[in-house]
């Protein structure tokens, strides 16, 4: 018996992480705002694609200090800086350079740098590879917006349609805490398929590059 209701749970729930799996934009119609892949030649080099993990336009997020992810397509002896700015002012945020040593995507919490974004205020984050620090024009950049929430009555309806917590998200517009969740879920769960093929989905919906995806 104890089988027969885990093989039942696994039917209702295995279409739910296809079907359900779906981003939609909170911001239905908004143009496309994300900078998309930077890569540039350094001389003889092509230097290698870099993203920002974010939507064509605007993201949410739950959280006042999430997890921010992006990509490299391979590493680099040059530095990486991520920042960001409101729209409203010259100075940024936050901004942070660092240097890498592997390829693949990487994360960024803002709750270990101690930055707090304000509610219901859109924010502008940056990826660049720093080529040259006397001439940051030849930067290769990669941006996206984000915006910390509210989670209204109308939202916390939407995510309770939903018991998987990365799929809830992502069908109610919430981009960064569904790539949040999505990604711990691999993290815990290294050799899960499902999990990897709903991320590949998410990522080429919002045209995101293949290698982003492959974590």
């Amino acid at each position: 018996m104890k089988h027969l209701i885990i093989f039942a749970t696994l039917v209702c729930l295995s279409p739910q992480l296809f079907a359900d799996s779906t981003y939609i934009p909170p911001e239905v119609g908004a143009p496309s705002r994300r900078v998309g892949v930077g890569t540039r030649g350094a001389g003889d080099v092509m230097l290698p694609t870099i993203t920002v993990i974010a939507p064509l336009t605007i993201g949410y997020t739950l959280q006042a200090s999430p997890t921010l992810f992006w990509a490299i397509e391979k590493p680099v002896k040059y530095q990486i800086e991520i920042s960001i700015f409101r729209p409203d002012r010259e100075q940024p945020l936050f901004e942070k350079a660092f240097n890498i040593d592997k390829a693949g995507v990487h994360s960024f919490s803002l709750k270990d740098a101690g930055v707090a974004l304000e509610k219901n205020q859109s924010y502008e984050w940056f990826v660049a590879l720093i080529k040259n620090p006397k001439n940051r024009n030849e930067d290769v950049l990669t941006s996206g917006l984000i915006k910390y929430v509210d989670k209204s009555d109308t939202l916390q309806q939407c995510l309770s349609k939903n018991p998987i917590m990365y799929a809830a998200y992502a069908g109610c517009g919430v981009w960064y805490d569904a790539i949040m969740e999505l990604s711990d879920q691999i993290e815990k769960n290294p050799n899960d398929s499902v999990l990897k093929e709903v991320k590949r989905n998410i990522f080429n919906q919002e045209e995101l590059p293949p290698f982003s995806a492959k974590e």
